[in-house]
């Protein structure tokens, strides 16, 4: 969980009741209405080390569903941060997650699910980061020797053979610094 700036948290500090844990994950505790949810949606997608937000809406008999996924969309509107919703509760529900179906927002019935979605997104967003580190084209200490792979090679031409023996693999590989099995003992 991303930890919150000061900042974020007294701005939070002013919008939830004064019972909330004061760390993330924010508990806007049972009595939260669709106005606290974008409010408490606006403040954490605003913090630089949020990267997203899993909004999780338990049924409760005072506050609407399908208007906290309202506050949910708006706010999805607003950010290019990864905004997750998660609305257990069934039938109760339906009309609610249907909403967020049709505004693009990610939603799931069981916040076990919603968990294993946002973390095959940041393992993706994880994968794409390494893919696009480009290492060096050389390592600067790294000296080949060319002379001990010409050897090589040029003993094997000289056999008219197409394949290198196991020392002769080792040989060329050594040459290049490249680490190898030690495969001497090998047939």
């Amino acid at each position: 969980l991303a930890p919150l700036t000061k900042k974020t948290l007294a701005k939070l500090d002013k919008v939830l009741p004064s019972s909330w844990s004061g760390v993330n994950p924010v508990d806007m505790s049972s009595d939260a209405d669709p106005r606290r949810f974008g409010e408490a949606l606006r403040i954490l997608l605003a913090d630089p080390g949020v990267d997203g937000v899993l909004t999780i809406y338990c049924p409760l008999p005072t506050v609407v569903a399908e208007e906290v996924a309202a506050v949910i969309i708006e706010a999805a509107k607003t950010t290019d941060k990864n905004l997750l919703a998660c609305f257990p509760g069934g039938a109760s529900v339906r009309m609610a997650q249907g909403m967020l179906d049709t505004a693009g927002v990610p939603n799931f019935s069981a916040p076990e699910n919603a968990v294993a979605a946002f973390m095959h997104m940041v393992e993706y967003r994880r994968t794409q980061d390494m893919l696009m580190e480009t290492p060096p084209a050389v390592p600067e200490d790294f000296v080949p020797d060319h002379a001990a792979a010409r050897k090589v090679i040029e003993g094997a031409l000289a056999q008219r053979r197409d394949q290198l023996d196991v020392d002769e693999a080792q040989a060329l590989l050594a040459a290049y610094d490249l680490p190898s099995a030690d495969l001497s003992d090998t047939p």
